[in-house]
């Protein structure tokens, strides 16, 4: 659905959020958790099983918290993010210096 306008989509989520949109997980090829120091790739195929299984269940994925979700998923990669200052939040080109191999991680994962 969302892929037939768009090669790649990114989504943030908030509060600990999974998703804004139940129709997105269709499309999902990466999924990436971050915590404070790390980021890690979950089996895209897994979360989305999780999502339909839950939403089976009753439950809405635009209700569901990470927590719910990803004790249930395969982990298939955990990267170390570095401490981030305010400066690099503000200056996306240190930003992405800095996140850089999270970056490439997303990209080959994109192209396998």
């Amino acid at each position: 659905m969302f892929q037939q306008a768009y090669e790649n989509i990114i989504i943030e989520g908030f509060n600990d959020a999974v998703s804004p949109e139940p129709r997105i997980f269709h499309d999902v090829d990466v999924v990436v958790g971050v915590a404070p120091g790390v980021a890690v790739f979950y089996d895209s195929k897994d979360f989305k099983r999780v999502i339909e299984a839950m939403a089976k269940l009753g439950k809405d994925s635009r209700s569901l918290r990470a927590k719910e979700v990803i004790k249930y998923v395969k982990v298939l990669d955990v990267l170390n993010i570095p401490p981030l200052s305010q400066e690099h939040l503000i200056d996306y080109d240190r930003l992405s210096e800095k996140l850089e191999e999270v970056i490439e991680h997303v990209k080959s994962s994109l192209e396998a």
